[in-house]
């Protein structure tokens, strides 16, 4: 499996299709996943694996004898059939291959000719989304076949609602009484995929003033949410806002926590990153906010329009840079996230409210 977050999340479809396939054919199958150990519990709410089997080597590390060891060890004893290899690296096909599994799919990547069996050159404009170049490994066995449409195995984990009820009464959090708004203001890849914190502490302002002004029945929470690199963000967020309604939690709780609580908001606010792809797999609404990168690549995989893509087009994104390329002094830095501004998002987070009261007016 990938070793980020978000590609992790997206490897579901590959998986979902493998038993689909699988079924379809009348044939029993087990998936397991060999994954580094901080996306392994993202893993452990996707139905269709049945062991995660924890990847030792993080990333970067080469270790060519001890993977061998590991492959010998461990992975051969259990004497899989197929193994597909997500990340494109050469390290990473190493161990199916000590392993001698007699299918090993996987893109040529970094010249694994002799280490994958069933392979090909990745084309990028035939697969320009993720999901599709993971869905296709399913098919190179077959490369005739393909899945036109992948809607139907869109990323979807479970949700734990009696994990849910705990964490919100260890808040203080009555959720038939509060209306739970989530910011995930983090982005592990770089500072270009960051929406401004003070951007963030002003919308958390005008939501504020907007419950206060039109929605009384409801006490307005917003939660921020994120790892503890994001902690700093959080925490100048909250500063910069001053705003009673506003609850740093980025590093104070584990992935598991931040599923189950993003399933339970009302909308979620984020940035091209590991989480906005959580988002979408539990299937709340949310805005995603696109900076230096590209909807285009990696979008929310979002069933029924939950997700809306807010991206400004400018001529120089996307750059696919960790920081703006701009110099800092120019007027022009970090322009494709500034001019997003915390009234745009405030406007279509109004929206999307006003149509979730009509919808269940509608329904009564």
């Amino acid at each position: 499996m990938p070793s980020w977050l978000g590609d992790a999340v997206m490897a579901q479809v590959l998986l979902k299709i493998l038993k689909f396939n699988n079924e379809q054919q009348k044939i029993s199958v087990q998936i397991d996943v060999l994954a580094v150990a901080w996306v392994a519990k993202i893993l452990a709410r996707m139905p269709e694996i049945s062991e995660i089997i924890e990847n030792p080597f993080e990333h970067g590390n080469f270790k060519f004898f001890e993977r061998k060891k590991f492959a010998k060890n461990i992975i051969k004893t259990k004497s899989y059939n197929e193994v597909y290899v997500l990340p494109n690296s050469w390290k990473s096909a190493l161990i199916p291959y000590f392993a001698e599994i007699p299918k090993r799919f996987g893109f040529v990547g970094e010249l694994r000719y002799g280490l994958l069996n069933f392979r090909e050159k990745l084309n990028k404009k035939r697969f320009p989304l993720m999901i599709e170049r993971f869905a296709r490994l399913a098919f190179l066995e077959n490369p005739e076949n393909n899945f036109a449409d992948l809607t139907a195995f869109f990323p979807k984990l479970t949700i734990d609602k009696n994990n849910t009820t705990k964490l919100l009464n260890l808040l203080g959090i009555k959720s038939q009484e509060s209306e739970i708004i989530v910011f995930c203001p983090g982005a592990e890849y770089g500072k270009a995929k960051r929406w401004l914190p003070e951007h963030f502490a002003e919308l958390s302002n005008l939501l504020s003033n907007y419950y206060y002004k039109n929605n009384t029945s409801k006490v307005l929470k917003i939660v921020i949410l994120g790892s503890n690199k994001d902690n700093t963000i959080g925490e100048k967020i909250v500063a910069l806002a001053n705003n009673a309604n506003l609850l740093n939690l980025c590093g104070k709780t584990d992935l598991t926590d931040v599923i189950d609580l993003l399933a339970n908001a009302e909308i979620i606010i984020s940035n091209d990153s590991g989480l906005m792809h959580v988002a979408a797999a539990v299937g709340v609404p949310q805005i995603a906010i696109y900076g230096s990168s590209s909807p285009n690549f990696t979008p929310p995989l979002s069933a029924n329009n939950l997700a809306e893509i807010v991206t400004l087009k400018l001529p120089c994104s996307p750059c696919f840079q960790r920081n703006c390329p701009k110099n800092k002094h120019s007027s022009e830095y970090l322009q494709c996230l500034k001019d997003i501004t915390p009234q745009m998002i405030f406007e279509k987070i109004l929206q999307k409210i006003t149509k979730k009261i009509n919808k269940k007016i509608n329904k009564k």
